[in-house]
């Protein structure tokens, strides 16, 4: 399903007829389209691929039952119902009775679809008689029949706050069956839903639990909720073996417990991978690295030498808020907290708790850099449009330096290099030098020369000043001592691509290309190409941070929730700090065949296959060869496996094996951000999130 990570703007309704996949070739038919709202006058003859555009708005779930498809659409409050076979419209189902909001999965059982609310309703009840907690009847107060003589609500539950529901509609007529909900319950944004037995089970991303309750009346069985089970936003579901598995979004886990019973069999998931929480900057004290964790609220520090993880720095008293940048100085770490508008101290050999720094006077405004000269500290406030000094030894402010002369704007990188400040101004796209003594002005460095376009971040070292421009991808390098401009460093063979992170040492400059997933280096002296480091081998994801120790780089991948380490003379990999054997990243969807499970990771481009027996990983799919972008759905169909991918609007086939079948990616297929699968009587279905339509054609 799609979360908040990526919503995409409307998209058209259109409709085509296009083939059957014959030998892996598309064989295309001639199009044809549907209005949108109005039947098409034949649509028995609409043969092959179909594209409809019948009341979808955002389809963000499908299922097939019997010999009909039904598509959760979350933006619309409604399920499409149409038939596998012609494509022709059943109903479209919606109402204020049936409570859909933001509907985001959808499944089916003994005959009912059940839809999945993740945004809450306001009232619950059921059609059918039913008397069970969290649910309301026409046999219970406040109900009143209509004019047709269907019962509906005569009112809402007066004072009660919006909960999460499941919608339960009889799959042959659209009737509503009941509304699913309740305290007992415990839905809280729930995501993911599958069923096993007759009992379904539902995946409840803000509240970390597992809903069971029974698909004949709807009582609740139990909520799966323990600190054993690390569920940690799960965000996918499936059944196999009369076991049940979920998919931890946040942890980069997959959590098995017995279906029966609710017992935890296991978590497939390695010790370090709790370490590391979207990193995304670095210091460095010379015998051990300090990585702020911005999701997790925490810092992590690793001994360099050995690559192991000392400890992990976290809870009540640090008070970390998304800290967002981290420095060394006389023994203590600093850590500016972007969310808290605070600084956090602590011991860099122990760990232990010194102070934390935060006062309206300090003028912080959401933190997102710092940097440590001489005596005192100095931080870029990314909102505030200025720059706090703070004593390092004292905690006490110095000064907060601003003013339009200064020409701050949205500060989004500091350094400090012989006395002096030096701030990259992102909104401004210039350069401000203060005086590290005094905070007094020295210069705006900017003009169509420099060409800074979305200045990121910035270095110093080597005499020089090196300014990361995230939006021409490329790096200023600027004279400290006047200003002057010393050269651009650019063109396709650097690989510069969403240039993010700097560092300097050596002589050499390295840069962190977020998009690229790549490091380049250049010689500081001249500019002139050393290498782009890049390669599988690496699992660059998103790379944040960057750091020079020790004769090694380290990068800190924010997606990937890991840190690669590589020689600085040789760039040749040294290790992945992560210990995740299994490569998950932002796995987002479960498909169990034969024994295995495949869980695709949406942010890591792959597909990992995991022994349900042992709990080990068996293969990682992933590499050109598979044109994963944006995995995003997968299921199981013939013995071959099918994924999603909604970033590249695509599909891939493979087979059981593990091999590439093929990739469809033909245009007349209309494939948009697709998001979800199902696969009845030889069809495949596809709904696509971007387009508002859903894909038709014979399966593999």
């Amino acid at each position: 399903m799609v979360n908040s990570r990526w919503r995409p703007a409307r998209g058209r309704r259109v409709s085509l007829a296009a083939g059957v996949l014959v030998a892996g070739v598309l064989a295309l038919g001639t199009p044809a389209v549907l209005t949108a709202g109005v039947a098409d006058a034949s649509p028995a003859a609409l043969t092959g691929t179909h594209v409809f555009g019948w009341g979808f708005a955002y389809p963000d779930a499908i299922a097939a039952v019997g010999a009909d498809v039904f598509v959760a659409n979350a933006v619309g409050n409604s399920v499409t119902e149409f038939s596998a076979s012609t494509g022709g419209v059943v109903r479209v189902i919606s109402g204020a009775k049936y409570e859909f909001d933001d509907p985001a999965a959808i499944t089916a059982d003994g005959g009912d679809v059940f839809v999945v609310n993740s945004a809450g309703t306001s009232g619950v009840f059921c059609v059918a008689s039913c008397s069970q907690k969290g649910s309301r009847g026409p046999d219970q107060p406040g109900y009143a029949a209509t004019a047709s003589g269907e019962n509906a609500p005569a009112r809402s539950l007066a004072g009660t706050a919006p909960v999460n529901s499941v919608t339960e509609i009889k799959a042959s007529t659209g009737a509503l069956v009941r509304v699913i909900a309740g305290a007992d319950y415990q839905f809280e944004y729930p995501d993911a839903i599958t069923s096993d037995g007759g009992h379904l089970f539902v995946a409840n991303g803000g509240g970390n639990t597992v809903t069971e309750f029974t698909a004949a009346t709807g009582a609740l069985v139990r909520v799966v909720s323990a600190d054993r089970y690390q569920f940690n936003y799960p965000d996918a579901i499936t059944a196999d073996s009369g076991h049940i598995f979920v998919a931890n979004t946040a942890l980069n886990s997959i959590t098995e417990f017995n279906a029966s019973t609710g017992a935890l069999s296991k978590v497939f998931w390695s010790p370090l991978s709790n370490e590391f929480d979207y990193p995304d900057a670095f210091a460095a004290d010379g015998t051990d690295l300090f990585v702020t964790n911005s999701s997790g609220n925490s810092v992590t520090e690793i001994n360099a030498k050995a690559g192991e993880v000392v400890r992990t720095v976290s809870g009540p008293r640090y008070k970390l808020s998304y800290p967002d940048a981290v420095t060394t100085h006389g023994g203590n770490v600093y850590v500016a907290n972007a969310n808290g508008n605070s600084v956090t101290e602590f011991s860099a050999s122990k760990g232990t708790f010194v102070r934390v720094i935060s006062s309206s006077a300090d003028g912080f405004r959401e933190p997102v850099a710092i940097a440590a000269d001489g005596s005192d500290l100095f931080l870029a406030n990314w909102s505030g449009d200025s720059v706090s000094e703070i004593s390092a030894s004292a905690g006490t402010r110095v000064r907060v330096i601003s003013g339009s002369s200064y020409g701050v704007d949205i500060p989004s990188g500091i350094a400090a290099d012989a006395g002096n400040l030096f701030v990259a101004n992102g909104g401004g796209n210039s350069v401000t030098k203060i005086s590290a003594a005094t905070g007094a002005l020295v210069r705006v460095i900017t003009g169509s020369s420099y060409k800074f376009n979305l200045p990121y971040a910035i270095a110093a070292g080597d005499g020089d000043v090196f300014v990361a421009n995230g939006g021409g991808n490329s790096v200023t390098e600027i004279n400290p001592a006047n200003g002057d401009l010393v050269r651009v460093v650019s063109g396709p063979a650097y690989g510069f691509d969403d240039p993010f992170a700097i560092a300097e040492d050596g002589g050499n400059v390295f840069v962190a290309n977020w998009a690229g997933n790549s490091v380049t280096e250049f010689s500081a002296s001249t500019g002139s190409l050393v290498q782009v480091i890049s390669g599988a081998n690496y699992e660059f994801g998103d790379p944040a941070g960057i750091t020079v120790d020790g004769g090694n780089v380290y990068v800190a991948n924010a997606s990937g929730d890991s840190v690669t380490e590589f020689s600085e003379a040789t760039g040749e990999l040294v290790q992945v700090l992560s210990g995740l054997s299994y490569d998950f990243d932002e796995p987002d969807a479960l498909a169990a065949d034969a024994g295995d499970l495949f869980v695709a990771n949406y942010a890591g481009n792959s597909v990992t296959e995991v022994s349900e027996s042992t709990g080990d990983p068996v293969q990682v799919l992933a590499g050109s060869t598979y044109d994963f972008d944006g995995p995003a759905a997968i299921i199981t169909d013939d013995g071959d496996l099918i994924v999603a991918n909604l970033g590249g609007s695509t599909l891939t086939e493979l087979s059981a094996a593990g091999a590439l079948v093929q990739a469809v990616s033909d245009p007349s297929y209309e494939f948009d951000a697709p998001d979800a699968l199902a696969a009845d009587a030889g069809n495949l279905f596809v709904a696509n999130f971007g387009g508002q339509s859903v894909t038709s054609f014979a399966g593999p």
